[in-house]
C-alpha cells in the first residue's frame, strides 16, 4: 500500500487486516494526527489529516492501525489516536 487508496478500492485491502466496520473519535492530539498509506509509520503520510474531534468510519484494523475514511481516501491512524464508538 504505497499510494493513496480510493473508496472503491477497499476490496483490495486485506494482507494481515482484519475487516471490520465502525466508528472512530479523534481523542489523543492536539489538532490533528498524521494519516499513513498503510499500517504502520514506515508507510508515507498522506495529505489529509485526522483531526481532532472528528468521527471517521473505519474499515479495517492491523497491528494497532486502523483504516479510516477521510475525505474521501482511505489511510491509516495508530490506535494511540482514537477512540473505537461502534
Amino acid at each position: 500500500m504505497s499510494e493513496e487508496l480510493k473508496m472503491d478500492e477497499l476490496e483490495g485491502v486485506s494482507g494481515g487486516a482484519s475487516a471490520e466496520r465502525g466508528h472512530v473519535l479523534i481523542v489523543n492530539c492536539e489538532h490533528a494526527c498524521n494519516v499513513r498509506t498503510g499500517p504502520g509509520k514506515q508507510y508515507a503520510k498522506l495529505s489529509c489529516y485526522a483531526y481532532a474531534g472528528s468521527i471517521y468510519s473505519y474499515y479495517a484494523k492491523e497491528n494497532g492501525w486502523y483504516l479510516l475514511q477521510i475525505s474521501g481516501k482511505l489511510g491509516w491512524v495508530y490506535k494511540e489516536f482514537i477512540s473505537v464508538i461502534n
